[in-house]
């Protein structure tokens, strides 16, 4: 796994969340377990309702659960 087949795996997630494996690995070139682990290792995305999502949540998602849940405390 070049840095290249990563940079490129990620930008074709942005651009279609919705994005098969298969689908990536046959557009830079890989095999499907190559695209898998890049995604999931890699990328650390897991495939949720057919999108691609973060695993983890970024600072500005935490900030906005903790607002919807003070809210909803109110």
């Amino acid at each position: 796994m070049s840095d290249d087949n990563i940079t490129t795996a990620e930008a074709i997630v942005q651009s279609d969340r919705r994005v098969t494996v298969r689908y990536v690995a046959k557009t830079i070139g890989v095999s499907y377990r190559s695209a898998e682990t890049i995604l999931t290792d890699s990328l650390r995305m897991n495939k949720v309702s057919a999108r691609w999502v973060p695993t983890m949540l970024t600072p500005e998602q935490k900030q906005n659960c903790v607002h919807v849940s003070e809210e909803l405390l109110e």
